[in-house]
């Protein structure tokens, strides 16, 4: 890069500003395969600047289409999918596409948009995208771009909580994926699909049910990450582990997951993930009693996620509610839960806002005939979507709640039913929650009996 660098400062000097930007382009390509993002975009910026003053043509329009498509990608990494920075990059990329007659770089411009429209929330409209590429990269045989088009149709999937969709496209990208093969699209592409599909993997082993499946599947993205040695994929595998550790409340876990997800973030200058990693800290923080740094790493979390463009929030805006209901802040909390419920197409954590919501409310008297309507709406929509994660949780809440009016639980054979469908992590904070409620309720209950029969099978 240096060499590239110094031959880009001589040619400029020169006054042969074709040159200096075609160097200006080596420099920032090799600067990004290194990781050195930041360095990366100073050298593709100047080489846009440069470029602009060449005479008019097919030669300059090429030059400019390949700086703008990896300083695009070097601005994923240091500002996120969702930023605006970076739609400015690709669109003006999809222009000059345009202008040249669709050449090749056309198909990573459209899954580069892909990722922004996942990012932000526009999850159509990322399926749209990534089901283009993938039609085109099947023609061409090009199993880098199928890969990435599985992932990102995938990711948009699980949001909309289609998971048998998810788990389809997710499982070919791992099917398809051979690290010896594919290990530099990390590099060129700026995340590895291969930790990313595994990571959405086994949040959707979760959500199905499968919390011990999904912990399993979470080593083997720690495992990826670690021999890949790629600074952006190590951080988004300490997120994900520190994600799962919340869903199966081991909050210590999740916290040190999250310290070092923060380390690389911050070392890597990776913006929209320095967010994440406040906004799992906060919370972790929160559950372990300390809510004064919890509401503030939340805070700042979240202004930094949605500063960012992101607009997948469902999950960082139910944490801030679920802060508030711990320290007893019912009226802050409910306007933070209120704030998450703006409708929007990303629905798979809507059963836990709905169950959030409810446990607030019941935190005064006289809301208790709201909560249950929510709290069955959030049961009914998890069994919809076949969340059984969610769907125990919601039934643990409203069993909870008929309990203690001095009523009959009308939903305790169906809390029974669905604690009776997991055949793994019987130990873990929720199934416990769920079988203690029944032993108290239904003290003749088979649920013993059921669980020995698991084990010995």
């Amino acid at each position: 890069e240096p060499v590239a660098a110094r031959l880009a400062h001589h040619f400029e000097q020169a006054g042969i500003p074709a040159k200096a930007a075609a160097y200006r382009l080596q420099a920032g390509n090799l600067a990004r395969r290194v990781s050195a993002h930041r360095e990366a975009a100073d050298h593709l910026t100047r080489g846009l600047e440069l470029a602009a003053a060449l005479g008019p043509g097919s030669e300059r329009l090429q030059l400019e289409l390949d700086l703008q498509v990896s300083l695009g990608k070097a601005m994923l990494a240091l500002y996120g999918y969702a930023s605006p920075k970076v739609d400015r990059v690709f669109t003006c990329a999809r222009e000059l596409c345009r202008a040249l007659g669709d050449p090749p770089q056309l198909i990573q411009v459209i899954l580069a948009q892909g990722a922004f429209h996942l990012m932000r929330g526009d999850l159509k409209a990322a399926q749209k995208d990534a089901g283009q590429v993938l039609g085109l990269a099947q023609q061409a045989g090009d199993s880098r771009l199928i890969l990435t088009s599985h992932l990102i149709s995938g990711a948009a999937a699980l949001y909309l909580a289609e998971y048998d969709e998810a788990r389809e496209h997710l499982e070919n990208v791992v099917a398809l994926y051979d690290p010896s093969q594919h290990r530099d699209l990390a590099q060129q592409q700026g995340q590895d699909p291969g930790v990313q599909a595994l990571a959405f993997l086994s949040r959707i082993l979760w959500l199905q049910g499968y919390p011990e499946q999904a912990l399993a599947e979470c080593s083997s993205v720690d495992t990826l990450s670690r021999e890949l040695d790629h600074p952006y994929s190590s951080t988004v595998a300490a997120l994900h582990a520190s994600t799962l550790r919340a869903w199966v409340r081991w909050w210590p876990a999740c916290q040190d997951h999250a310290q070092r997800a923060l380390g690389l973030a911050r070392q890597g200058g990776f913006e929209m993930r320095i967010a994440n990693a406040m906004i799992l800290h906060g919370i972790a923080a929160a559950h372990q009693g300390d809510t004064d740094q919890g509401f503030d790493e939340l805070t700042e979390g979240l202004f930094l996620w949605e500063a960012s463009g992101a607009g997948l929030v469902a999950f960082g805006r139910a944490c801030l509610a679920e802060a508030h209901w711990l320290a007893r802040n019912r009226e802050e909390g409910l306007r933070a839960s209120d704030e998450s419920l703006y409708p929007s197409e990303e629905v798979w954590w809507l059963p836990e806002q709905y169950r959030l919501h409810a446990e607030l409310l019941l935190q005064a008297p006289g809301a208790e005939s709201e909560a249950e309507v929510l709290l069955r709406r959030a049961a009914d929509l998890a069994r919809d979507q076949n969340a059984r994660s969610l769907e125990l949780r919601a039934l643990t809440s409203l069993v909870r709640l008929q309990s203690q009016q001095k009523q009959k639980p009308g939903e305790l054979d169906r809390l029974a039913a669905c604690y009776q469908q997991f055949t793994e992590g019987f130990d873990l904070p929720d199934l416990r929650d769920a079988r203690s409620l029944l032993e108290e309720l239904r003290p003749k209950s088979d649920l013993a009996l059921r669980e020995e029969s698991l084990m010995t099978t």
